[in-house]
């Protein structure tokens, strides 16, 4: 979120130079009451991580960036290419993201010791 703070200054005719110099001083002072957040880092291009820990027991963490905010779907697969369980499947802003998987499927059974792949998908990504 950014704040924007817009400062409306006058003055009149006369000696500009000091003038100047009152003004400068007037928006120093108005400075100390606001406060102006920057804007969050917004990646300039998607990036999908290595989960980690890897191997993992019993959960791992999933970083991914979207420079685009949209819907996001992130799913795991087993070696099969079964899907096991969808970990997002909503609309998220653009940014720096993590999501735990604790190794449960989407019935919330504990799958078995092995190797998964995972998978993000955004149309803003195409």
């Amino acid at each position: 979120m950014c704040e924007i703070a817009y400062i409306y200054l006058t003055w009149e005719a006369g000696n500009l130079e000091s003038q100047n110099k009152n003004i400068w001083a007037k928006v120093m002072e108005m400075s100390e009451l606001f406060h102006v957040e920057d804007e969050p880092d917004i990646p300039i291009q998607f990036t999908l991580k290595q989960n980690y820990p890897n191997p993992f027991n019993p959960s791992t963490t999933i970083t991914f960036s979207l420079p685009l905010s949209g819907k996001v779907e992130l799913k795991i697969f087993d070696l099969l290419g079964r899907e096991v369980k969808t970990l997002a499947n909503t609309e998220m802003r653009a940014g720096n993201h993590t999501i735990e998987w604790n190794g449960k499927g989407n019935k919330g059974n504990e799958l078995s010791s092995g190797v998964y792949f995972y998978t993000l998908k955004s149309k803003q990504l195409l």
